[in-house]
């Protein structure tokens, strides 16, 4: 019974921590898209020469695959909740919206590019698909997620905990770092660069398993939590990166300014997570 209280204890505890920091990210995520994308595409249509319906298009299909995924995973994630408890919903929510993120990297690198490629026809249908067609799989993956989770978790058990969402979790992310050395999407001379990025994330969540381990029961829900932890520091590095484009820093300044931002939030993240779990 005590048991059972402190690991009721610890899951509030460090649930809170990562439904504070998933939601900034959001948050941030859709105040980079109305920056980078939709206020710049909007000047765009005061040009008297501009295709105003190619315009809007674009921006609908920008907004689509930046925000979608994560929002409509995040609201599936809390739906399938049964738990009274209302934390529970929002950390389960935030978790859909992590993989989410993930998968749709992975969809993005996986055929679409290629299967309807970006065209300079009058409408811009082509890059609308590019775009969707992603987020479309992204839905239904983790739609089938969340029909698993609702019909075998426990009123007090997070999704975290539950095996296909760990699989789908680890299988995204493996394939999102890993399809763009396979689709060519890796220029060849730049690979030294890009095998020391790609050994960033590795390294990180290395550190965030032997940190969190303690959390979890099993080794692939520990490796699912690191995961989380390293996202954190991942997604945090891209948001960086959008917003100090603006600066107009060279580009190497630019980003190791962007990894020094994420890896300062991943360790504010970890040092929290353990701190509230004391």
């Amino acid at each position: 019974m005590l048991n059972m209280i402190k690991h009721k204890k610890t899951l509030t505890s460090y649930s809170k921590i990562t439904t504070i920091f998933g939601y900034s990210l959001f948050a941030l995520t859709v105040l980079s898209f109305f920056v980078s994308t939709a206020i710049p595409f909007g000047f765009a249509l005061l040009t008297p020469t501009a295709r105003h319906f190619n315009i809007i298009v674009m921006i609908i299909a920008f907004a689509i695959a930046v925000i979608l995924p994560a929002l409509v995973s995040y609201l599936i994630g809390d739906k399938v909740t049964h738990a009274k408890n209302r934390l529970l919903h929002h950390y389960n929510g935030i978790l859909f919206g992590i993989a989410a993120y993930w998968v749709s990297q992975f969809f993005n690198w996986v055929g679409f590019n290629y299967l309807f490629g970006i065209s300079e026809a009058p409408f811009p249908i082509p890059l609308a698909f590019t775009n969707v067609m992603p987020v479309i799989a992204t839905i239904i993956l983790m739609t089938f997620v969340a029909i698993s989770y609702a019909k075998k978790q426990k009123s007090t058990t997070s999704v975290l905990q539950h095996r296909p969402y760990q699989i789908v979790l680890v299988a995204a992310v493996i394939g999102a770092f890993v399809a763009p050395y396979i689709s060519g999407g890796v220029d060849v001379n730049y690979l030294a660069i890009s095998i020391t990025a790609l050994a960033i994330p590795i390294i990180i969540t290395a550190i965030a398993y032997k940190a969190l381990a303690k959390h979890q029961p099993t080794r692939l829900a520990r490796l699912s939590d690191a995961i989380i932890a390293m996202s954190m520091g991942w997604i945090a590095t891209w948001l960086a990166s959008s917003f100090i484009s603006f600066i107009q820093l060279p580009y190497q300044i630019a980003g190791i300014l962007a990894y020094v931002i994420g890896l300062t939030v991943f360790v504010i993240y970890l040092y929290t997570r353990n701190r509230k779990s004391l």
